[in-house]
């Protein structure tokens, strides 16, 4: 599964998370973002603490085996030790360098690269699986909890069975507002189309539309008007040299076929763009 952006966009978005994730105290963030390095160091994730005087923290998300990610996150966390030093500070004295911490999230313990824990001992790290695991204890009303089941979950039909489940809990978390319950169930969704890659959009609703329907989602609705916004552009584009009244028809035909590629009944589709049913 392709994760690294998804979770780096998660804890962008609340780094607050991060410290229950991991069971370790982060320290409280004005900001969380990917960084890259130049040359070319990239890292997932730079915590940035409110509190001037507590360490950034370089956060890498590995989920797969990989005997350099050590290495990479100890670079990551030597360019952004010189991004926050600056050179004519360290030149003086009494200049107390700010400190850089890492950390790695790890899937599962395989994922550990050999020696590694004795090679980089200042970097830390967990395990997603066994965290979550602990969370569930610690705190199971965590939207962390509903959010990461499909990145996590150790077979595909034990997901199958629970993935409404855990959709409904996310849907209708208390503790999230609206406009977060919308980002996360997009993140939700992506992770149930990485695990079920060779699944089609019909199959991926019909595990969910026993609490409701796709088409009612604000997730699906967004990716009905950005099929329906392509096609209509697609058409004026084309319609250019076979003329205006051709063009918008040639447009809607490409929207029709997105929202039918998308999941939409045919029928709900020449409603919605206002065509002929028959």
């Amino acid at each position: 599964m392709e994760t690294d952006r998804a979770f780096a966009e998660i804890f962008e978005h609340r780094p607050d998370w991060l410290g229950a994730l991991a069971g370790w105290p982060f320290p409280l963030a004005k900001a969380a973002q990917p960084k890259v390095f130049k040359p070319k160091i990239e890292c997932d994730l730079v915590l940035e603490p409110i509190d001037s005087t507590q360490p950034h923290c370089v956060i890498e998300f590995q989920f797969y085996y990989d005997a350099s990610i050590l290495v990479r996150t100890d670079a990551a966390r030597l360019a952004e030790w010189r991004r926050v030093n600056r050179r004519a500070n360290c030149l003086r004295r009494n200049f107390v360098p700010r400190p850089v911490e890492a950390f790695v999230f790890f899937g599962e313990r395989s994922h550990l690269p050999d020696r590694g824990d004795r090679e980089f001992g200042h970097i830390r790290y967990a395990f997603l699986d066994e965290r979550l695991a602990a969370l569930a204890f610690e705190d199971p009303r965590s939207p962390l909890l509903p959010l990461l089941a499909p990145v996590v979950a150790t077979s595909n039909r034990d997901l199958e069975l629970r993935v409404a489940e855990d959709y409904k809990a996310l849907k209708e978390h208390p503790g999230l507002e609206e406009k977060d319950r919308v980002y996360f169930i997009k993140i939700f969704l992506h992770f149930l189309t990485q695990r079920f890659s060779t699944k089609d959009a019909n199959q991926l609703k019909a595990m969910i539309k026993e609490l409701v329907p796709l088409e009612n989602t604000v997730v699906y609705r967004e990716m009905v008007e950005k099929g329906r916004r392509e096609g209509l552009d697609q058409g004026r584009e084309e319609g250019r040299e076979e003329g205006r009244e051709e063009g918008r028809d040639q447009g809607l035909r490409i929207a029709l076929q997105r929202l039918i590629d998308a999941g939409m009944a045919e029928a709900d589709a020449r409603r919605l763009l206002g065509l002929a049913t028959s």
